[in-house]
């Protein structure tokens, strides 16, 4: 087994937050593994490219720091481009808007010991809430908001190997063992955010990829990431669009080519605006004005792949 380990950042326009983020990594325990970050500063005009330079110059003590310069924007370029960077390396994957916890490191490699024969590692995103948000993101009612927009992802307390009824994890929390890239390929250049748009499916594509190539997932809920809570995605507009887009993509990962818009979305569009015209109460409303927005979406992904 390789004895290294890269922590790789995709970075767009959040200089503060990144650096944030390296401070969170410098402060978490070592492994015994040889350790390195990685970030790709891409399509980036706010600095980060300077911030890194200095930070690499400032920390002699910290972690090992390189960085990349990605000029042409979208998240999956810039992981492609890490990944084919570091063939040699075991690839940690971390936002630039996450907090690690202390134990991060040691866990990664503590999964990546026990786990041997796991081609790829997932851990838990937990939202980090500080009690500024509304106390709807926390409701367990018939109208609760869910997915939320802030990444949660927690299969349990337990370990497990992930199957194709599992809910499959995105790509803020995953430990990809080293040759895993040239086996299966990289993130596909046609999904992903580009920029800070809310297009996704880059990490659902990748996941269910590993899969179809007879991969082993392994779920550790020992290795925890805690998602920056941005006010503006407890935003509706923010809602609808996410609801939104976030359909249409799965819709264009998973549904046969050139399908036409099934009847039966017609029906629950029509369904869910009578709920929406003649509710009396908010979150009802809301509910369904994102379930609306959901089922658009889908509509709109069986639209673009016959388009496309």
């Amino acid at each position: 087994m390789s004895n290294k380990l890269c922590v790789v950042i995709c970075s767009h326009q959040r200089q503060s937050l990144l650096r944030k983020t390296l401070d969170y990594l410098n402060q978490a325990q070592r492994p015994l593994l040889e350790l390195q970050i990685c970030v790709v500063a891409n399509a980036c005009s706010d600095g980060t490219q300077q911030m890194l330079e200095q930070y690499h110059q400032d920390h002699s003590g910290s972690i090992k720091l390189i960085w990349l310069d990605e000029p042409k924007a979208g998240k999956s370029i810039a992981l492609n481009r890490a990944l084919a960077h570091l063939p040699d390396w075991h690839i940690a994957l971390v936002d630039d808007d996450h907090r690690v916890d202390s134990q991060y490191l040691m866990q990664v490699e503590r999964a990546l010991l026990i786990w041997p024969q796991a081609d790829l590692i997932c851990g838990r995103i937990v939202p980090d809430w500080d009690g500024s948000e509304p106390n709807w993101v926390h409701l367990k009612s018939d109208y609760a908001i869910y997915p939320l927009p802030i990444p949660d992802y927690s299969l349990g307390a337990k370990p497990l190997v992930l199957a194709s009824q599992h809910r499959l994890p995105g790509g803020g929390n995953l430990v990809l063992r080293q040759g895993l890239f040239g086996k299966v390929g990289g993130f596909a250049e046609d999904l992903g955010p580009t920029g800070h748009n809310l297009c996704g499916g880059e990490d659902g594509e990748f996941v269910s990829r590993v899969m179809a190539h007879q991969g082993i997932i392994q779920y550790t809920p020992e290795i925890v990431q805690f998602h920056y809570v941005d006010p503006e995605r407890l935003r509706l507009i923010y809602l609808l669009t996410k609801a939104f887009q976030r359909s249409c993509s799965v819709v264009m990962l998973s549904s046969p080519l050139s399908s036409p818009i099934p009847k039966y979305l017609w029906r629950k569009l029509l369904s869910y605006l009578f709920h929406i015209i003649f509710s009396l109460h908010w979150p009802k409303t809301r509910f369904y004005m994102m379930r609306c927005a959901a089922v658009a979406g889908e509509m709109c992904g069986y639209y673009r792949q016959r388009r496309e």
